[in-house]
């Protein structure tokens, strides 16, 4: 299934590779791991948004975001040496709610 996605409306761009170690036998990224690349996303994008981390965990503005749901829509699969992108961008923000859209895709 192709799915098109307006990537300029993501601010925040993370690429790295995928780990030999990050999948199954079958050489597809395991499905828990998608989860692990969401969270360096979502640790990038604040930086890439200026705040820094302190030595402790935290961040340098104070402000503390627990995940407390994650969810995912999966189109297709990871493998093992592809380049990965990973774009991060806001969605809304409430009183106690953020939603955070991370949108990964494969180099071909």
């Amino acid at each position: 299934m192709e799915k098109h996605f307006d990537i300029t409306i993501f601010p925040a761009v993370l690429n790295f590779k995928v780990r030999s170690y990050k999948v199954d036998f079958q050489n597809v990224v395991n499905n828990a791991v998608y989860f692990n690349y969401f969270e360096m996303a979502r640790i990038d994008y604040r930086r890439q948004m200026g705040v820094r981390m302190n030595p402790g965990g935290s961040f340098t503005d104070g402000l503390l975001f627990f995940v407390v749901k994650n969810l995912y829509e999966y189109y297709e699969p990871g493998f093992s040496d592809i380049e990965l992108t990973i774009y991060t961008r806001i969605a809304f923000i409430k009183i106690q709610v953020l939603d955070l859209i991370l949108l990964y895709l494969k180099k071909h």
